[in-house]
């Protein structure tokens, strides 16, 4: 395994777990804007 190998395998779960995270706060924003909208 060459070094620009090891660096790809190892940032792919960061970016990952940060689209993870992007998708479950977009989620949750888009659940609270129906709450809302079904409130109001």
């Amino acid at each position: 395994m060459t070094n620009v190998e090891h660096n790809a395998s190892v940032d792919e779960k960061p970016i990952s777990s940060l689209s993870l995270a992007e998708f479950t706060t977009f989620t949750i924003v888009v659940i609270r804007s129906c709450a809302e909208q079904f409130d109001h």
